[in-house]
């Protein structure tokens, strides 16, 4: 996810920051990740780095909390000269043994110091970027298994904006590590027994979403014209890797 903000002021340098989504393990060589932040512009740039645990809602908006005291981000701050490109170590100090994956996001924005050349007008509009990128704690023993994880809770009809019928998910992730919704099939059941399995089109909505362990996501999808809006039962398919 990248977030742009502005502000007054002379131009912002651009970077650039990979991985964008890592795993890493609780414990042993894995515990620790390397960044590479790199300023691809003509000038120098601040950055800071820093890392927030996730928790996710139905609709998929996240709640950011602090995580200093589970990370070792050094250095969490760096100036980065033209072109430079720098490495930054990332080091798990939470628990050895979690009994699931956790989820957080590593944090890296530009902070607003003017580090332009003398004479550089200071009256235009300053972009400063923030990436937000994914890191998940996966234990060794811990695998998603989309089968068996992913369970549909509810299924009813509902409108859209525009007051078209939808047919309403909520789907649960009773498993111990993340999984994107990838290849989604959905099967459609009637009060009177009729069955049908929705397009890839109707379902657009729900693909490619990530659903975080213990979370459950609602989305809307169109309604299957074959079957009359009522009481209605759903299964759930992943096809893929999570």
């Amino acid at each position: 996810m990248i977030v742009v903000g502005a502000l007054l002021g002379a131009p912002a340098s651009a970077f650039k920051i990979s991985p964008f989504t890592a795993e890493m393990a609780p414990a042993g060589a894995r515990a620790t990740l390397d960044y590479v932040v790199e300023n691809d512009s003509s000038d120098s740039t601040a950055v800071q780095i820093g890392v927030v645990k996730r928790e996710q809602a139905e609709d998929g908006t996240e709640t950011l909390s602090p995580a200093e005291d589970q990370f070792l981000v050094f250095p969490a701050q760096l100036v980065l000269l033209p072109r430079e490109k720098r490495t930054v170590r990332v080091q798990w100090l939470g628990p050895v043994k979690p009994d699931k994956e956790l989820a957080y996001r590593l944090i890296a924005e530009q902070l607003p110091v003017d580090l332009g050349r003398p004479g550089t007008a200071r009256n235009s509009l300053k972009l400063l970027v923030k990436y937000q990128t994914a890191v998940y704690i996966l234990p060794p023993d811990v695998h998603a298994d989309p089968a068996h994880d992913l369970v549909v809770q509810r299924a009813e009809p509902g409108r859209d904006t525009r007051g078209r019928p939808t047919l309403d998910l909520s789907v649960a992730n009773r498993g111990l590590a993340h999984i994107n919704l990838r290849g989604v099939r959905v099967t459609a059941r009637s009060g009177d027994g009729k069955s049908v399995i929705l397009s890839p089109a109707q379902v657009g909505t729900m693909m490619g979403e990530n659903v975080l362990s213990g979370s459950v996501r609602r989305f809307a999808v169109a309604w299957p014209p074959e079957l009359a809006v009522g009481p209605v039962s759903a299964t759930l398919e992943v096809q893929g890797a999570p």
